[in-house]
């Protein structure tokens, strides 16, 4: 065993502690110098700490066989036998501030565990190195796996050097008020009447909608909770409870105060039924951190690591118990969720406008989470019948193939059985003995729908069908036919952000619905059947039309590729007919089809290999038909691909039409580079459509409203007698002109209407 010394000065105001010693390190005998090393170096470099001015060690200070701190013990050592001499270091050098890099030392120096939870926090160090401040990160070893960390490790270091001026640990005096009584919450809600900012959260029974506390606050340094319900039992008597409720209604429906809340869609969802959807949300810190920094994490956890001095503490919140112990430690923890929330909405506002984002956050997006919101109040109608008969239709499809299987192969296999499908499929001796298939980039086995399609297409064999068939048909029947309804037949969603400003789509916060994005188009038409409007009402569909190659056009300023797109014909058989230098009329159905494929893969970069596989075609042609395209329309690659690679080499930055803007963290490569194509089109169709919904809904006529958000796709109902009058008002907020490189684009709309939706395909 060769031991790797600390290195650095005896005075250091910073040191640095890592886990243990690796190959690079163990030949020089120095600690971190190895690629983590490198990496550290120049993150130190990049937020103003010289590393010669850190003492550097590690927890463990000889290199562990193979490197896993796991077999320490075949050398006859543990971690902890180095604890007293990491101790003594500590003592001696006294620093201001510790960098704990990675979950061992984490452990060693705080007793603490889950790096993930803790990095970032301020924290204070064991008994042994009691005073001594610490602040945890991710260790640079993970940056290499994950790269974009590497940007929060950056964040980390930034607060320790911070921290680096002085040796106390320091923090913002907080007021937490819980147990009030009824006189209490009565004053203070009436002080709170003249608040400019109020920051919202609430504690709840998970998916029930009973509210356990309220938490309220006007400032990031005093909170105060309202007790609802303990073990399910009623504080307060109905007369106060009714009273409470009413001050809580003047208080958040008060269009003088401006309210915070975090994940602002639970508080408006949940307190509905309280204020009647009247509260009005100024800034929710989730969506507007999404928008400032769309590539970091959005969870309150994660903000609080960022945005303030207090140590992790989400933890606290999964109260079990519910004692008179454990209800005050949840009052506590609600408090802490208002007095952070309060002070990272004041700090992002500062970074929207030195951004220049503030306007678009307040402007289009807040508008936006509110529409959004009462899209998913309202829920879509399910046919009840259409739903109890496909639920018997499918089972029996299910069943047939099943006993089709039986007789051919002689014994089930269970599609959902990882284990039993890869036996059946790839082992020679108990199955077919096909060739093997593995999840990309790893070695593990799979047997997953693309698997076994390209299985099928290259064999031919019957059960590779047959378990095909039956693998998607369970999947509709789980996924669609068993979606959780409300008690009103409804299905619901809950919207969340993305990177590129497109929205996602999920179950509920009550664990009610489904995401609503992903119902498919073609073998499962019948599935849209079941989505009716309200009686007596129309289903209506918006589509804009080819939206994400007509952006690319325009970012691309390709006079050629610009003119058809405004000619209104066939846009694919067109552009078939330009790659192919054949007649519009003499193109086939496949050539159209591969004239469609190629402008999306060349438009995003995507190479022969995969543009082949997703076309069934062979490399070769791939190869001649991405070349077709590009000699065809050459501003794609010389003008739009090489503005988005020149922004990605100048800043990583990319700013789409409408404002909104995305700095990319990973690692620069053909992967990024695909990615960032896809981006700029993405996200302007993404705000094209949705940034107009706001304004749309409050022009509808009565009884008309939205019901669904699918990418590029608006739905909605209203009655037959206001269809033209909706077809106009659609037209009208969203097939607007916006300024794209030279000059104005309006992405037209397809707009049909039906009995359901399915019938407006």
């Amino acid at each position: 065993m060769k031991r790797v010394e600390s290195t650095g000065p005896i005075n250091a105001k910073i040191m640095v502690v890592g886990e243990a010693p690796g190959v690079d390190e163990e030949r020089l005998g120095i600690p971190f110098v190895g690629a983590s090393g490198q990496l550290l170096d120049t993150l130190l470099c990049s937020v103003g700490i010289n590393r010669l001015s850190c003492y550097i060690t590690n927890v463990v200070k000889v290199r562990p066989p193979a490197n896993d701190l796991k077999r320490l013990g075949e050398l006859g050592l543990q971690i902890r036998d180095f604890y007293p001499e990491l101790y003594a270091e500590v003592n001696r050098v006294k620093p201001n501030v510790i960098i704990a890099l990675g979950n061992i030392p984490l452990e060693a120096l705080t007793g603490l565990t889950s790096i993930t939870k803790y990095r970032g926090s301020i924290l204070e160090g064991l008994p042994a190195i009691a005073g001594t401040k610490i602040v945890p990160s991710l260790h640079p070893a993970a940056c290499l796996r994950t790269y974009t960390w590497t940007h929060i490790l950056k964040f980390d270091l930034k607060r320790a050097l911070a921290q680096s001026t002085y040796p106390d640990i320091c923090r913002v005096d907080r007021t937490y008020i819980i147990n009030p009584t009824f006189d209490q919450i009565l004053e203070e809600l009436d002080r709170l009447m003249s608040a400019e900012y109020l920051s919202v959260d609430l504690e709840t029974y998970m998916r029930s909608g009973l509210i356990r506390t309220v938490g309220l606050g006007d400032s990031s340094t005093r909170a105060f909770c309202i007790p609802i319900l303990n073990k399910m039992t009623p504080i307060w008597s109905e007369v106060e409870e009714k009273e409470i409720w009413l001050r809580l209604y003047l208080l958040l429906t008060n269009p003088e105060i401006k309210i915070i809340a975090q994940n602002a869609q639970f508080e408006l969802t949940q307190l509905k039924p309280f204020t009647e959807g009247r509260m009005q949300i100024a800034i929710d810190t989730l969506r507007s951190h999404a928008i400032a920094y769309p590539e970091f994490p959005h969870s309150l956890a994660f903000l609080n690591s960022i945005y303030t001095d207090l140590p992790f503490y989400k933890d606290d919140g999964k109260v079990s118990d519910e004692g008179s112990s454990s209800f005050n430690t949840l009052q506590i923890y609600n408090c802490k969720d208002v007095c952070v929330t309060y002070e990272i909405a004041m700090k992002l506002e500062d970074e929207l406008k030195e951004s220049k984002l503030w306007s678009f956050y307040h402007t289009q997006d807040v508008p936006l989470m509110h529409t959004l919101h009462r899209i998913q109040m309202h829920g879509v109608l399910i046919d009840q019948q259409k739903l109890a008969q496909n639920k018997i239709d499918i089972t029996a499809k299910i069943e047939k193939l099943d006993k089709l299987f039986l007789d051919s192969v002689g014994y089930p296999v269970n599609p959902k059985s990882h284990k039993q499908m890869t036996t059946f499929l790839y082992d020679k001796d108990k199955g077919l003995g096909l060739p093997k298939k593995f999840k990309h980039g790893t070695a593990n086995l799979t047997a997953n729908e693309e698997a076994l399609t390209d299985l099928y297409h290259k064999t031919g064999r019957a059960e590779v069908k047959l378990l095909l068939e039956t693998r998607q048909l369970r999947t509709l029947k789980e996924t669609f036919l068993e979606m959780k309804l409300s008690p009103d037949g409804r299905i619901r969603t809950s919207y969340g952000v993305t990177e590129t400003g497109r929205l996602s789509s999920s179950a509920d916060v009550f664990d009610v619905g489904a995401n609503l994005q992903n119902i498919p188009k073609r073998k499962g038409e019948w599935i849209r059947e079941m989505f009716i409007p309200d009686p007596g009402k129309i289903w209506v569909k918006a589509d804009l039309k080819q939206a994400d190659a007509r952006v690319v056009a325009w970012l691309a300023d390709d006079r050629v590729l610009k003119k058809l797109f405004n000619s209104g014909e066939d846009i694919h058989k067109q552009v078939a007919a330009l790659m192919f230098n054949k007649p519009v009329s003499d193109i086939t159905k496949e050539e159209r089809e591969l004239a469609k494929r190629a402008v999306h893969s060349t438009n995003y970069g995507i190479g022969p290999v995969t543009f082949a596989k997703n076309a069934g075609i062979t490399k070769q042609k791939a190869e001649i038909c991405i070349s077709d395209y590009m000699r065809t329309f050459p501003n794609v690659r010389s003008v739009f691909q090489a503005n988005v690679d020149i922004a990605l080499r100048q800043n990583r930055t990319l700013i789409t039409p409408f404002g909104r803007k995305r700095v990319f963290f990973d690692r620069y490569s053909d992967t990024l580079l695909r990615e960032a194509y896809a981006y700029v089109p993405q996200s302007f169709v993404a705000d094209y459509i949705n940034l107009a919904l706001a304004g749309l809904e409050t022009e509808l006529p009565e009884g008309a409203n939205l019901l669904l958000q699918v990418h590029d796709e608006i739905d909605l109902q209203c009655y037959p007698s206001d269809l033209e009058l909706v077809k106009s008002l659609l037209r009208k907020h969203i097939e607007r002109p916006i300024f794209v490189y030279t000059d104005y684009l309006t992405i037209p709309l397809d707009i049909s209407s039906g009995p359901n939706w399915a019938s407006t395909e």
